[in-house]
């Protein structure tokens, strides 16, 4: 369909040139409409239609060659196939002029060039009517070419994007399962009643997890559910001696962000922060305010850490808000004092 398109602007194009040039004349009273060159054959049409592919001969043809270098072919190659453009575009407009307008319309060009040999006239004729057209195919394959390429370095981009987003999702898995799976071993160990509670709540999260992250965005709604999931399978591994204040405003299901974009900072904050402090809670704040929407975690950092793995969860995340939204989120994470902040702000 594309393509049936671009030829008719293409034949509307050459119309339109060839209709102006029969029908507006400039005389000693201005510009002005004639309609007789399209009807009367003694005013030369069948001649002007001749002289008119000649043109489209010379503007294809130019750009077909460059076409043919801008494609990655070698230099020698390319003055070959100009020569070989200049030498066609010749023979076409002599077949024209000497075998078909003189012995069928009686018409000669070059009458009054008799006493030249043929080509000191009918050559630099051909190139002095014709070098525009060429230079038109030339720019004409020149946008072309551009376009071609800048569309291939958007499709490239767009697939090294989804490649690497891809990549970074898949990374976000294993590194939850990790950090979960420590937790319900250290039930285990303590032959906790509550290890096979666990391991269920442990089954949904990874149902999200799994094929959420099929998905390039989920309902912010989902994921904030899915943050509720993890925090209660952590109360239920400390024993409900676990304390984090998750507050939400706004309206949530305006949003859809991507899969397991939240939870990393969720999860960094029980991870090392202190959660058995009632009185200071981790707090976690999620507020939707239109085409915004903001994530603060804040919790007091624990002096003794669980282990000394960490950082894949966040810095992961940090390269997946760069790809998603390039310039429209802002991440700040800092300590103030015996507190660790995380402020995420995304715009829509």
């Amino acid at each position: 369909m594309q393509r049936k398109k671009v030829i008719l602007i293409h034949i509307l194009f050459w119309l339109v040139l060839f209709v102006k040039s029969r029908v507006l004349e400039m005389t000693s009273d201005g510009l002005v409409l004639t309609f007789s060159g399209l009807l009367s054959l003694h005013n030369g049409l069948v001649i002007s239609i001749g002289y008119m592919s000649v043109t489209m001969f010379a503007f294809y043809g130019a750009y077909l060659v460059s076409r043919k270098v801008l494609d990655g072919r070698k230099l020698w190659q390319g003055v070959l196939y100009v020569l070989l453009l200049f030498a066609s575009l010749v023979a076409y407009r002599a077949v024209l002029e000497f075998w078909i307008f003189k012995p069928l319309f009686n018409f000669d060009n070059y009458a009054h060039n008799t006493a030249r040999p043929f080509w000191r006239f009918f050559i630099p004729n051909v190139i002095l009517y014709y070098w525009d057209s060429i230079v038109y195919g030339l720019s004409f394959a020149l946008f072309m070419h551009w376009q071609k390429m800048d569309k291939a370095r958007r499709e490239k981009e767009t697939l090294d994007k989804t490649m690497q987003l891809q990549f970074l999702q898949s990374q976000i898995n294993p590194h939850f399962l990790f950090n979960t799976i420590n937790d319900i071993y250290a039930l285990v160990l303590k032959k906790s009643e509550l290890a096979p509670e666990a391991l269920m709540q442990l089954s949904g999260l990874l149902r999200y997890a799994l094929y959420g992250n099929n998905q390039p965005a989920v309902p912010l709604q989902n994921e904030i559910d899915h943050i509720n999931d993890y925090l209660n399978l952590q109360r239920t591994g400390y024993e409900n001696k676990f304390y984090v204040a998750v507050e939400t405003t706004g309206d949530v299901s305006l949003w859809r962000i991507p899969p397991m974009l939240l939870l990393p900072f969720v999860e960094n904050a029980c991870k090392h922060g202190v959660t058995d402090d009632e009185a200071n809670p981790v707090r976690v704040a999620l507020h939707v305010n239109g085409r915004s929407f903001s994530l603060f975690v804040t919790n007091r950092i624990r002096t003794a850490q669980k282990d000394a793995v960490g950082g894949i969860g966040i810095e992961n995340i940090r390269k997946r808000l760069m790809l998603v939204y390039p310039s429209r989120h802002s991440l700040q994470i800092r300590q103030d004092g015996d507190t660790f902040v995380v402020q995420l702000q995304i715009e829509n």
